[in-house]
């Protein structure tokens, strides 16, 4: 399976985080509200600034892809679960909400993607 993990910096033009930690930052990134968003952005150090989920947990993409289309089904998607959401995804700080969105699975059910791209998460 071909999973990356989405670098902000690529793909958001986001601006980048100092923090020169090996892993994604403990701290859950923040909506506006408060509220734990959806997708926000964390500092790898290393690997420089990736696409988390509410949870802090690193998001992939899966390069077969295409169009907003998952291929990662069956055994690709129990080993990387899809980034679900039941309405509308959450820019947490360090995203642009206007490249969040949804797109249907083959299951019918929505999956989130950032600029065009369905997000995964990966069960090691």
């Amino acid at each position: 399976m071909a999973a990356v993990p989405l670098a902000a910096l690529a793909i958001a033009g986001c601006g980048a985080n100092s923090d020169n930690g090996s892993t994604a930052s403990a701290a859950t990134p923040k909506s506006a509200s408060g509220h734990e968003p959806t997708v926000g952005v964390a500092s790898t150090g290393g690997l420089g600034d990736v696409l988390v989920d509410g949870h802090g947990r690193t998001l992939y993409l899966f390069e077969k892809d295409e169009h907003s289309e998952s291929s990662c089904t069956g055994a690709c998607a129990v080993a990387s679960p899809p980034l679900r959401d039941g309405g509308k995804p959450v820019a947490g700080s360090g995203v642009k909400a206007s490249l969040l969105g949804t797109a249907r699975r083959s299951d019918g059910k929505p999956q989130v993607t950032y600029n065009g791209h369905p997000l995964y998460l990966f069960q090691g």
